[in-house]
């Protein structure tokens, strides 16, 4: 047996974000300096984080309002409704500003199918944010220092329709939807998802280093000939990481075993979704010339190979469960229904020790 002290794990370097980090503060530095010099001067001595604020973002991708001074004074005064984490430095925005409210549309599959939709904000999940946000931190400390350095502030919403959070332009700013039922583990994973967008965002902050051109205007069909594949090539990129960092950070946790009962079978339920979603991913064999300097096409091959080898390890699991029921998003309730917790063997290992 291969020590279990081992790890297969993704290193996007934490320096080059910080790196990135101070550049993009300055950038929001500049744009409040360009609207009004003299309110810019009233908030110069501020830190990086002050200017990091995900609601920076918003405004000034917004393009619908109207940017005067009076607007973004209320922006910078930031006094909006927020509920502070415990112990954490993330908090849970409990209203929706004027010029948000844009960025919250229905989408599917690459269409936006209702650009006004319904929905109401649902604090009361917030103690089970904090609850994932506390094992994240004891359990998964190197991607606990990630998470925080890209993610600000939380919403908290009740329509699973509104998949709006791979976006650059409310950077920081993460979205969960809920239904009731729901588990810390739930959360945990879209502190994974989400939040690896956002960080992944800034860590390609300059995308010189690692791409030909802009990634996101090169379709996937230019690789593949799908002309059905609505993804673009950083789409499909971020798509693979999202997915590789949920194997390596679930299995993680599997090994040292910290859930039971139904939590731990939610969380083998979603490890195996992630094996099949890497599995149809259809990424292989890319020319990635078409698209990435080498060091490009090394982070990528990087990835991929982490994610192959946990396919190797565990792709036994796809054959244990019935995966069949869901589409975009996991739920455990549904997975629940096909895969009742009665039958789950709670002792079985898995073999989650091996690498």
């Amino acid at each position: 047996m291969i020590n279990s002290n081992l790890e297969l794990k993704i290193e996007l370097d934490i320096a080059d974000a910080k790196n990135n980090y101070s550049d993009l503060a300055n950038v929001i530095r500049l744009l409040i300096y360009k609207q009004s010099p003299e309110l810019y001067r009233a908030y110069e001595d501020k830190e990086d984080d002050f200017f990091m604020n995900p609601l920076f973002f918003a405004f000034f991708n917004n393009t619908t309002i109207e940017k005067n001074s009076e607007n973004l004074e209320e922006v910078l005064k930031n006094n909006y409704k927020f509920k502070k984490c415990k112990n954490h430095n993330f908090a849970l925005l409990e209203e929706i500003p004027s010029f948000l409210q844009e960025y919250f549309f229905e989408f599917y599959r690459g269409t936006i199918t209702n650009p006004n939709p319904d929905f109401s904000l649902t604090p009361s999940y917030f103690p089970l944010v904090e609850d994932a946000l506390d094992t994240i931190k004891k359990y998964l400390p190197h991607y606990y220092e990630e998470l925080l350095l890209s993610n600000k502030f939380l919403i908290l919403h009740n329509n699973n329709k509104i998949i709006n959070f791979v976006s650059k332009k409310t950077s920081g700013l993460l979205y969960f939807s809920t239904v009731p039922g729901m588990s810390q583990v739930h959360f945990i994973e879209e502190f994974v998802h989400q939040g690896i967008h956002n960080y992944f965002n800034l860590f390609l902050h300059d995308k010189r280093d690692h791409f030909i051109g802009n990634p996101r205007e090169i379709a996937m069909s230019v690789f593949n000939n799908n002309k059905e594949d609505y993804r673009s090539f950083m789409s499909a990129f971020h798509g693979l990481l999202t997915v590789a960092k949920r194997l390596e950070l679930f299995r993680k946790l599997l090994v040292q075993e910290i859930f039971e009962g139904k939590e731990k079978h939610e969380l083998v339920g979603r490890y195996a979704d992630q094996l099949v979603r890497f599995s149809g991913l259809g990424i292989h064999k890319l020319d990635l010339s078409k698209a990435c300097t080498q060091k490009g096409i090394d982070l990528f091959n990087t990835v991929y190979q982490t994610a192959q080898r946990y396919l190797e390890l565990d792709g036994y699991l796809m054959e244990e469960f019935d995966l069949s029921f869901r589409d975009i998003d996991f739920y455990y309730s549904d997975f629940e229904k096909h895969n009742p917790f009665a039958t789950f063997e709670l002792t079985k290992t898995y073999n989650f020790n091996k690498l």
